[in-house]
């Protein structure tokens, strides 16, 4: 059990070790919050930024018509639809430029297959 703040969380050392070889050097300072977000991606394979809406904000507010797709493109493991939400509006905003962007050729085959089958563009 790591025991740095008054919350102890459990967790299997081999499991930790797993995910991490220099894991006990690393989260020393880690919040309890984000070290059980950890732990749920370590043992479940599972992340949620629904909780992270500061986050999805800030990565709204640096998405523009040249990046959308690639953004799309990254973030798609997170399962997000907030944040695919705000790509969607870009893209249908300037569907030219996203289309045209250096980005929308080196996107992954799974996020083309979303992108072509997504909301029609007027």
């Amino acid at each position: 059990m790591l025991k740095e703040c008054p919350k102890e969380i459990p967790a299997h050392k081999f499991i930790l070790c797993i995910g991490s070889p220099v894991f006990e050097t690393m989260f020393k300072d880690v919040e309890p919050d984000t070290f059980e977000a950890l732990l749920a991606y370590l043992y479940l394979d599972k992340i949620s930024l629904n909780e992270n809406i500061e986050c999805i904000t800030y990565l709204g507010s640096i998405v523009k018509p040249h990046n959308a797709i690639l953004f799309m493109s990254k973030t798609r493991v997170y399962d997000c639809p907030e944040f695919w939400d705000i790509c969607w509006d870009i893209i249908s905003d300037d569907p030219d430029l996203c289309y045209g962007a250096y980005s929308f050729f080196n996107i992954d085959f799974s996020t083309l297959n979303n992108v072509l089958n997504g909301p029609l563009i007027d």
